[in-house]
């Protein structure tokens, strides 16, 4: 339940803010409620650390398929560039749901240059993450 963003092209009032942030970026409803739950936080970080190997690993399966470009990821998502000779996002993102019932978002209409050409793929278990670039895999032969 976070709500705001941030875009300056001014690095040092950029750096400013992202040292003033804390280290798991919530708003004071969520830091309330996890306060109050002390006894989850062993939990919290298993579950933290299991959802960052399987980003990880998706990450490098994805950079496994000929063509495509895959940014390092940060968060629980991997962003990446469709190769040239594929249909753009929206056309894989179709063919992914009604072949598949996979369901990831395409950038098509945002205001990135060329955002038909890119993905958005949530991380979710690491068999769901095997499917997924699985299916992929397939589109590309």
């Amino acid at each position: 339940m976070r709500i705001g963003y941030a875009a300056s092209a001014n690095a040092q009032t950029m750096n400013e803010i992202r040292a003033a942030l804390p280290t798991w970026n919530v708003n004071t409803f969520a830091e309330f409620f996890l306060s109050k739950l002390p006894h989850l936080a062993h939990a919290a970080k298993q579950s933290w650390t299991r959802v960052g190997s399987n980003r990880d690993k998706l990450y490098a399966d994805l950079r496994s398929i000929d063509g495509m470009s895959v940014l390092k990821p940060d968060a629980n998502f991997v962003f990446c560039e469709l190769p040239p000779h594929w249909p753009d996002g929206d056309v894989i993102a179709s063919k992914l749901l009604n072949d598949r019932g996979i369901l990831i978002r395409h950038n098509g209409g945002k205001t990135l240059q060329n955002g038909k050409r890119f993905l958005r793929i949530a991380s979710r278990t690491e068999e769901d993450n095997k499917l997924l670039v699985e299916a992929l895999k397939d589109i590309a032969d």
